[in-house]
């Protein structure tokens, strides 16, 4: 597993996407900075691009996340997961 600090939240799709599979978190000032470990997550698609809840009913999935762009994320292993 992959933890990286990032500076975009939408890549263009590439083999190597660094976004690729990833949960993503990002922080809630100033309740973050009070509680650390409070924050926003969102997930990334294969392509890279950030999808989180963005309010009542909706996903936002153009690849920016609600509360600024991420500061943290977690690649998946996507190769130990058991599929069709």
């Amino acid at each position: 597993m992959n933890d990286q600090s990032m500076s975009t939240c939408s890549i263009p799709h590439t083999d190597t996407n660094p976004l690729s599979y990833t949960i993503l978190w990002s922080p809630l000032p100033p309740i973050t900075w009070i509680l650390p470990f409070i924050g926003h997550m969102g997930i990334a698609t294969s392509r890279g691009v950030a999808c989180d809840f963005q309010g009542p009913y909706s996903v936002g999935d153009r690849g920016r996340m609600a509360f600024g762009k991420p500061t943290r994320a977690l690649q998946i292993d996507i190769s130990s997961l058991r599929g069709e």
